[in-house]
This record gives C-alpha cells, structure tokens and sequence, in this order.
C-alpha cells in the first residue's frame, strides 16, 4: 500500500502494528515510521528511523524516546525494532524480520498475511489482522 502524509509518499509499506493509538509503518528497506492516531488530525513522529520534524525526543541508549504533550510517550530502538510504552500501559513490542514479539509472546508475520494490518495491541489485548483504522485508511493513495 502506499500512504501520503505531509507531502510524503510512503511506497509499498506495511502496517505490521498497531500499537495503541500509533500505526508502525514498515518500509521496503527495513526502516519504520510512526504515526500518532489519537487525535483529530494524524501526526507523524518517525520518519524512516528518525524522529520527524518538529517532533520533541531525546536520545538514550540505543534509541530514542518520543515526547508528547511535554511528557516522555514512548521509547524507539531502530537497531532492534523496538517499541516500550514509558507509560507501561501497553506491552513491548519488537518487529524483525517474519516475527513480532508481544510481550513474551513471538508471533510469525506468516499467521497474518492478506490483512492491511498485521497485529493490534490495545490496553485490554491483542488481535491478529485487520482492516486498517479509518483516521489511517484515509491516507492511503
């Protein structure tokens, strides 16, 4: 699928995780880009690794963490493909290669395939594939 944010196009990528109220695009490449669904208008806060634009973050061991509304949200390692809620309400998760670790659960990509999204991880659980959230079906293209 490709998806327009920002004046960007984002080619042939992959929503592995949905992860609270943030889609994990995946890249060709191997690279992930994060996008904050939770309010009225999308906001993109990795790009490709990096931290986007305008994006407040600090860098801490092999990663960064994401600041949101002035308090630290959530911890990003790009080496490893990890993602920690700071909060703690959300389990960790880590996306390799055929494989997305869930807290101490490792689930092959292979179980999900033919659904715009791989995993979903809320508050109260897990699902495994589904249709993609409205807020990000509307920037496909």
């Amino acid at each position: 699928m490709n998806v327009s944010f920002g004046g960007q196009i984002f080619r042939q990528v992959q929503v592995p995780l949905l992860w609270g109220s943030r889609a994990v695009i995946g890249h060709p490449g191997g690279e992930f880009s994060v996008i904050d669904l939770s309010g009225v208008v999308a906001r993109i806060e990795i790009v490709k690794n990096i931290p986007a634009p305008n994006i407040d973050y600090t860098e801490r061991e092999d990663g960064v963490v994401i600041f949101k509304d002035l308090a630290e949200s959530f911890f990003f390692s790009a080496p490893r493909g990890v993602f920690k809620d700071i909060s703690g309400v959300l389990p960790d998760c880590e996306v390799y290669g055929d494989h997305i670790r869930v807290g101490n659960s490792n689930i092959r990509s292979a179980m999900i395939s033919g659904f715009p999204v791989g995993i979903g991880v809320t508050e109260s659980g897990l699902f495994l594939g589904g249709p993609l959230p409205q807020n990000l079906a509307a920037l496909t293209v």
